[in-house]
């Protein structure tokens, strides 16, 4: 198995026990967070020849893309079949295997264009996939007034331990650059609006942004920990 396989089948377990902590139904996946068109796909609303964009979460040959969970909303739990990439090369297919529907993982291994084909209630699908470079699109994000934009220059994440604790209480400042907005906080994190002050407990603040032409998205988060694998 690729090693950045194994580090995303780690990521799907603890995004599986996110949901079934907050017991989220099948039929309400989409509307959490506001998530749907942006990290996560219902099956029935892929189209073939549809594209998807996906970011690299970093500039360093070991990071990975930000993924596109893919989920069937049918009762069926053989509805949808589990995908295959043209190029494993450019995209990875991880198969939830904590779902009995056969949901799965796209997952960009680097730049690149290549397509993933499946089938959902007996029709074959080819969808086209884009990844591409990472890109810092924040014009500014801020903990308090120390600005913090220049960290995510070569990545997504970055760990800023005394920043965070020493800006509890005080303002934080996230703008996005022209082309891009900020869409939500990711599931699990620190849910921060623009302007808003810093929780005196925060020890992780994650933003999204998400481009308005291709609609990908990259998830930029500042954390006291150790950066965790993606």
């Amino acid at each position: 198995m690729h090693t950045a396989t194994k580090r995303r089948t780690m990521v799907v377990a603890v995004l599986a026990l996110f949901a079934m902590l907050t017991f989220v139904p099948r039929t309400a996946l989409a509307s959490v967070c506001g998530v749907n068109g942006v990290f996560t796909k219902e099956a029935g609303e892929l189209k073939d020849g549809d594209t998807i964009t996906l970011y690299m979460s970093g500039k360093r040959a070991a990071d990975e893309s930000h993924s596109i969970f893919v989920w069937s909303n049918s009762s069926d739990a053989n509805a949808l079949t589990v995908a295959k990439s043209q190029n494993t090369k450019i995209v990875e297919i991880v198969e939830d295997w904590t779902s009995s529907h056969n949901d799965f993982f796209i997952c960009g291994v680097k730049p690149g264009r290549t397509t993933v084909t499946f089938k959902y209630l007996g029709k074959k699908r080819t969808i086209n996939v884009v990844v591409k470079k990472y890109v810092n699109a924040l014009q500014a994000i801020k903990l308090g007034k120390t600005s913090i934009r220049g960290r995510f220059k070569t990545s997504s994440y970055t760990k800023a331990a005394k920043l965070l604790k020493k800006n509890r209480g005080k303002k934080f400042t996230v703008k996005a650059k022209k082309g891009w907005r900020v869409c939500f906080k990711a599931p699990g994190y620190l849910d921060l609006k623009n302007g808003s002050k810093i929780p005196k407990d925060a020890t992780t603040i994650t933003v999204v942004l998400q481009n308005t032409k291709d609609k990908g998205a990259i998830e930029y988060t500042v954390s006291m920990d150790r950066k965790y694998s993606m």
